[in-house]
């Protein structure tokens, strides 16, 4: 049984507990709003090119290497740019924002599966807000809280809006299909749907079909013409490694939310094979379990649940949809125990998933990005810095500086047939600027074979300026080609002098091992 009509006030009731779920979000995030991933700055670094009229590319006048999976954040940030806006606090307060739409989206969904416009269709925005992982996730950086956002709100609009509102599923499947390429999938379920139940009108699908596959025609004809490519490079990058090794890997990212993650996949079973039934549910159901699916088949590198977060929200929805199909008392006590279970869960984890993200993101104003910004107006237009991490030091050293990213399976790097980069030969034997990657600030051995690598062919003088901190579990030595007169960093950046290895002393040689120099404090 369906309401027949929402009038004013349930309309206005939920209004109001969008606004206090807001509210509860808004406080919690607050509790990390400072801290955003170092991959973030990878789409920052992309999005101040192409606001200063250089292109979607990572350096300016390099061959174009797609390396981010977020075409329209990165876009968006962009514009933000030429608008004048600062990136940092863009990328938070966009988050933020869309976390609070996705929150919204959430009831509109429940209204357009349900058909019901009671207080039990808010049961999934409460626990988006009382979720610690939403709450950390909504200010990253990232494009995930958008992604969140637009994917709830294709599902609503495709399931709720008939008539002449059906136009407006073309823009938001298009914006769907650019955000994430996971969008490219949930926007192929959706347009299957359309076709089953517009098959005696076919006219009826084509906003479904011109926002998915037209943008998507666009999307691939532009790669190709600015890649080169018909799939994105990170799809090479992430995805061309044996299954079980991924499988793996994934495990221990994600071993210390087992319990979240096995919960919610019970509560996707239970929310899958309770009623109500129906063709809108049996769409929810397919595409929660595809998003739940596909982060599991490619390395993801950050540990954390961002990536399910789109999962976990449509398995609260599935579950939520049966508490509406159950008596209204029982369906609200039952809401009810959903949210206190929540609130539980962030008592007992919620500071561990916090801490978690504020030792190992980024702060604003750390040693990494104030060494580069004093780094950055001694390095001419087209000087070269090699490095492994592609995110805060790439950003705050400039646009005019090219950055060679040091990794095997760099996302900024070529990746022809899977295969992994070839560091050294897309890297300048003498870069300018040669920043090393530590774990620690007393450090003196190299972690990373790529660092060693280009150390150990380095056959000009260079200075070391010592090692500047990002966060926890990461550091980084700062080696400046001698030529350039650079012969220290701000005091107050350096927290250690624990390198260098000493030079070689001639080209090929191997290191030696340096005795570690007393660290100083912060």
């Amino acid at each position: 049984m369906t309401d027949p009509q929402p009038g004013p006030k349930s309309t206005w009731g939920l209004v109001g507990v969008w606004l206090a779920a807001s509210a509860v979000l808004t406080w919690r995030a607050s509790l990390t709003w400072s801290s955003l991933v170092d991959d973030a700055y990878i789409s920052a670094r992309y999005a101040e090119q192409m606001a200063k009229g250089n292109g979607l590319v990572y350096n300016a006048g390099q061959p174009a290497v797609e390396g981010y999976t977020n075409l329209s954040w990165t876009v968006l940030l962009a514009a933000g740019r030429v608008a004048g806006l600062p990136l940092v606090p863009l990328m938070t307060d966009l988050g933020w924002i869309f976390t609070l739409v996705a929150i919204g989206a959430s009831i509109a969904l429940m209204r357009a599966i349900t058909g019901r416009s009671d207080l039990r269709v808010a049961i999934p925005a409460l626990l988006l807000s009382l979720s610690p992982h939403v709450a950390v996730t909504a200010t990253n950086g990232l494009e995930s809280s958008l992604f969140l956002a637009v994917t709830l709100t294709a599902l609503a609009a495709h399931l709720g809006l008939e008539g002449a509102r059906r136009a407006w599923i073309a823009p938001i499947l298009g914006l769907l299909v650019l955000t994430r390429p996971e969008g490219i999938v949930v926007a192929s379920a959706v347009c299957a749907h359309d076709a089953w139940i517009c098959r005696r009108t076919p006219g009826r699908a084509a906003p479904t079909w011109i926002g998915a596959l037209g943008t998507f025609l666009l999307l691939e004809v532009w790669r190709h013409h600015t890649y080169g490519a018909w799939l994105p490079n990170t799809w090479y990058a992430k995805t061309s490694f044996p299954i079980a090794e991924t499988f793996t890997r994934n495990k221990s990212y994600l071993q210390p939310e087992q319990a979240i993650l096995y919960t919610t996949l019970a509560a996707f079973g239970l929310g899958s094979i309770t009623p109500p039934y129906s063709s809108k549910k049996a769409l929810v159901i397919a595409i929660t379990a595809l998003l739940g699916l596909i982060p599991l088949t490619v390395q993801e590198w950050m540990p954390g649940l961002r990536l399910y977060l789109p999962w976990m929200t449509l398995t609260a929805v599935l579950l939520a949809a049966f508490l509406v199909w159950l008596p209204r008392a029982a369906g609200l006590a039952f809401g009810a125990a959903l949210c206190v279970g929540m609130a539980a869960y962030d008592v007992a984890a919620g500071d561990r998933v916090r801490t978690y993200d504020l030792r190992n993101t980024v702060l604003p104003h750390n040693g990494t990005q104030r060494a580069m910004e004093a780094l950055a107006p001694k390095l001419k237009a087209g000087s070269w810095m090699a490095t492994r991490d592609a995110g805060v030091a790439a950003y705050y050293i400039g646009m005019h500086v090219n950055v060679a990213e040091l990794h095997d399976r760099a996302l900024t790097q070529p990746h022809p047939g899977g295969k992994d980069t070839d560091s050294l030969a897309l890297t300048p034997v003498n870069p300018e600027l040669f920043v090393s990657t530590l774990r620690t600030s007393d450090q003196a051995e190299f972690v990373y074979p790529n660092d060693r690598k280009v150390f150990k062919r380095l056959d000009a003088p260079y200075a070391y300026l010592g090692r500047v901190n990002q966060h926890y579990r990461r550091h980084y030595d700062v080696y400046v080609r001698a030529d350039l007169g650079v012969t220290d960093l701000p005091e107050d950046v350096v927290v250690s002098h624990a390198g260098p290895l000493p030079l070689p002393a001639r080209p090929g040689a191997e290191p030696e091992a340096a005795a570690p120099r007393e660290p100083t404090e912060p």
